[in-house]
């Protein structure tokens, strides 16, 4: 993998894409993983012919890594991931649910085999669900389908000079994983949800494909755009937010914990935390917390187990 980086380096020193408000990729997918890593040194594992795991590497002005918009990069490609999803559901007609995988709180589905998807509101009540209500992100750097995790991106910087850098998204998704050798009680594999889906090579290169027009948009908005498209991504990150409204508790990257209800992305990618009903605890009695770097625990009713 890495010399596939320093070729990708080598190969755009000459910065032809600049004009064309481009932002070139270049793609090292993995068919087994055994020693990944994800967001604060987590490990991510894969088997062969079950999961996605892809490094996308992008070249990007140097001037977003020094502003607000560094803390959007994570962001626009969660958005570029999901669409993927999507749309991968969406062609195979993907809305019956593989067993019972109800969850109260608003972020789940419940259904029986073969069956409609029905999201399940606040109350408890089902509704009917699609895909566009099933899939969403969890700050800062998950893919959630029906409450649980499904997919996990990881950006870094691969290499840099004074004017571009070498920016690598990693993508993890769980596709067709069993339900028994899932990596942990919170996390899902796609095709516990959904009928339909091609076999898993398929599957795989169609997502890779999608996600690769999807960071070419969504970091062209970025580099390219102005101020408008970055508005525009942050509001998109706000309608896909599923830990917006919902109650939190976030373990601060200084140290302290912080309880509330999960608010809004802001203009820089930060999340902003605000107090439940007047209650809750800031760590220094600051409402609200704008949290930049962080780990975000969702509060819920426990999940129900997933059956095969």
């Amino acid at each position: 993998m890495s010399a596939g980086f320093g070729d990708a380096a080598d190969g755009w020193r000459g910065r032809p894409w600049r004009g064309v408000g481009r932002v070139p990729v270049c793609l090292v997918v993995a068919d087994e993983q055994t020693q990944g890593r994800g967001r604060l040194g987590r490990s991510w594992q894969s088997g062969v012919g079950d999961s996605l795991t892809a490094s996308f590497v992008l070249a990007l002005p140097a001037s977003l890594m020094r502003g607000s918009d560094s803390g959007l990069l994570t962001l626009a490609a969660g958005l570029a991931v999901l669409d993927a999803l999507r749309d991968v559901v969406v062609d195979a007609g993907g809305l019956g649910v593989a067993g019972d995988l109800g969850v109260a709180g608003g972020l789940g589905v419940a259904g029986n085999a073969g069956g409609a998807a029905h999201a399940v509101d606040g109350a408890g009540t089902a509704v009917a669900a699609s895909p566009a209500q099933l899939l969403g992100l969890k700050w800062p750097n998950d893919v959630y389908l029906a409450g649980r995790k499904l997919a996990g991106i990881l950006s870094e910087v691969a290499f840099s000079d004074a004017d571009d850098v070498g920016v690598v998204v990693g993508v993890g998704a769980n596709l067709l994983v069993a339900a028994d050798r899932l990596p942990t009680p919170l996390s899902t594999s796609l095709q516990l949800h959904f009928d339909g889906l091609p076999p898993f090579a398929e599957l795989r290169d169609r997502l890779c494909a999608g996600i690769a027009r999807g960071l070419r948009r969504q970091m062209g908005a970025l580099a390219f755009g102005g101020e408008t498209a970055r508005d525009e991504l942050v509001s998109r990150v706000n309608v896909e937010n599923v830990l917006r409204g919902h109650p939190v508790t976030v373990d601060l990257a200084a140290g302290h914990r912080v309880e509330g209800v999960a608010g809004d992305v802001r203009a820089d990618g930060s999340l902003e935390v605000l107090p439940a009903d007047g209650n809750g605890s800031s760590g220094d009695g600051s409402w609200p917390v704008r949290v930049t770097a962080g780990d975000v625990l969702l509060r819920r009713a426990p999940l129900m187990p997933h059956t095969q």
